[in-house]
C-alpha cells in the first residue's frame, strides 16, 4: 500500500553530497535554479567545491539549470510481490534485475535508496506485461537534485 508524505519546501537533507553549485549573481533564473539556491544555503562544506563556470553561460541560457521543483520520489516495493503468482515470480524478478543490475534491483526493492520517476513507471510497465500492478512501499514529494 502506498503511503504519500508532502513536503512543501526543498529538503537540503537529500541534497547530492558534492552537488555542482553556482555563483552566476547575474542570471536571470538564478532564484528558481538549484545549483544557486545549493550555492547560497551554505550548506555546502567542501574545501574545493564543483561549480559551474559562468563564463560559459549566458544570462537565459544555461545547459546546467536544474529547476527547483519536487517530484514524487518512492521506496520499496516489496507489497508488489503479494499478490504475484509464483510462477511469475522469478520472471519478474529477472526483468527487474535486467533493468537495474542485481544488487540495484534489491536496493531499490529493500527501499535502500529512492526509485525515480522514470524508474517507477520502467517498474510499472514489467508488472503490467504479467498483469499486475506495482506499488511502493512509500512514496513523498521530495526535491529532485
Amino acid at each position: 500500500m502506498e503511503k504519500t508524505t508532502k513536503k512543501s519546501e526543498p529538503s537540503f537533507n537529500t541534497m547530492p553530497k558534492h552537488y555542482i553549485l553556482c555563483f552566476n549573481e547575474k542570471c536571470l533564473k538564478a532564484s528558481r535554479c538549484l545549483h544557486r539556491i545549493a550555492a547560497q544555503s551554505g550548506l555546502q562544506q567542501d574545501e574545493l567545491p564543483k561549480c559551474v563556470n559562468p563564463a560559459v553561460c549566458n544570462e537565459t541560457n544555461c545547459r546546467h539549470y536544474m529547476e527547483n521543483k519536487s517530484v514524487s520520489i518512492a521506496y520499496g516495493m516489496i507489497d508488489s510481490f503479494q499478490n504475484v503468482k509464483a510462477c511469475h515470480i522469478v520472471k519478474l524478478r529477472t526483468m527487474l534485475e535486467n533493468l537495474f543490475g542485481h544488487t540495484e534491483y534489491y536496493r531499490r526493492r529493500n527501499s535502500s535508496v529512492p526509485i525515480s520517476p522514470k524508474e517507477q513507471e520502467q517498474i510499472k510497465k514489467i508488472f503490467n506485461q504479467f498483469g499486475y500492478e506495482a506499488s511502493f512501499d512509500r512514496v513523498v514529494e521530495e526535491t529532485l537534485w
